[in-house]
């Protein structure tokens, strides 16, 4: 079980501050990066299939990643959540749960268009199940790298808003070293004009942002 964005399993919506906002991938808006030296970005996670009962293959999770960039060019992580995936055959249903925390601390400097972070691990916490049947027992839960080097850069996400579909202004984080993360799925996008949520189908195509 993975939750890489070649799954594609996951959404985000996010906020700076304590303003909620969304994930989304989307064209770079270009430009030099201002943000201010110390600001929190967030982003709460959702993903759930829709195909219904009749599915062979069920997906359902959450999760919430954290950014404070902090004075003297300071920075934590914190990304944490749950992903569950049920497979039915002939033999019954086989459910995984992942259950993860992790935390970075580290270093963030800007660099033209974009605000690179050179991470670390502080925390690490993980827990996964195999369930079949009544018998449920213990998987290998993998780990991220002891160290984490993420570029984030601006960028714009198409939402439907109640009057039509807005474009917002949004940070996009995407690591520099590491593709197969077992936490919350690349990229972390944060929305930055506006708050946003964003809703994953069965396949990475079918995302919705919803702009609130």
């Amino acid at each position: 079980m993975k939750t890489n964005p070649g799954v594609g399993f996951w959404c985000v919506f996010v906020s700076i501050g304590l303003l909620p906002v969304c994930l989304a991938a989307g064209p770079g808006a270009g430009g030099p990066l201002s943000l201010p030296d110390n600001v929190g970005l967030r982003a709460t996670v959702s993903w759930q299939g829709e195909c219904g009962a009749d599915c062979a293959v069920q997906v359902s999770g959450e999760s919430a990643v954290k950014i404070m960039f902090q004075k003297k060019n300071l920075v934590r992580v914190l990304d944490g959540g749950s992903l569950t995936r049920r497979e039915s055959g002939p033999d019954g249903t086989v459910t995984e749960k992942r259950v993860y925390s992790f935390t970075f601390k580290g270093g963030w400097f800007n660099a033209g268009g974009a605000r690179e972070l050179s991470l670390t691990e502080e925390q690490h916490s993980c827990q996964q199940t195999l369930t079949r049947g009544e018998e449920v027992e213990k998987a290998e839960c993998p780990r991220p790298g002891k160290r984490l080097s993420l570029r984030c850069t601006r960028t714009t996400v198409t939402a439907q808003a109640a009057s039509g579909p807005v474009e917002v202004e949004a940070l996009s984080c995407a690591p520099l070293n590491q593709d197969d993360y077992p936490g919350t799925a690349w990229p972390w996008v944060f929305g930055l004009s506006r708050p946003l949520s964003t809703e994953r189908g069965e396949t990475p195509a079918d995302v919705r942002h919803l702009a609130r």
